[in-house]
């Protein structure tokens, strides 16, 4: 059973989001003339950006306690309500990178801010 994306940090927010197409093709480069492409895989992870927004020291302390802890450094998938179709989806964090969050606002009321890049991965490989 995958971890759940928790409530104590926001959920998806539509500003900031934005999801591509997977690719599941490959290309071959021929001698001579143009290169052949054909499905690899009948379906392929779709890259996910999204912006999030925490406020105070206690979400972003759940953030990374899920990201690190949980999530044993961004390499288990997770739940999450995708922001375009509204349902639960099963996501990981792209194997390449690694969350970045910036302070925007210091002090008591702390905000951080950051995008994480995510892979939406394909129904047939969740639940």
């Amino acid at each position: 059973m995958p971890a759940v994306w928790p409530p104590s940090i926001p959920q998806i927010q539509l500003l900031g989001f934005s999801e591509g197409g997977g690719n599941p093709r490959i290309y071959h480069q021929t001698e001579s003339g143009p290169g052949k492409v054909r499905s690899k895989f009948s379906t392929a992870p779709k890259p996910i950006q999204v912006q999030v927004v925490l406020r105070g020291s206690t979400e972003n302390n759940d953030f990374w306690t899920f990201y690190e802890a949980t999530l044993f450094h961004g390499a288990l998938p997770f739940e999450w309500t995708s922001a375009r179709k509204g349902s639960v989806a099963l996501y990981r964090f792209k194997p390449d990178t690694v969350p970045r969050l910036n302070l925007i606002v210091g002090g008591a009321d702390q905000v951080w801010r950051g995008v994480l890049e995510l892979e939406l991965m394909p129904e047939e490989y969740g639940f």
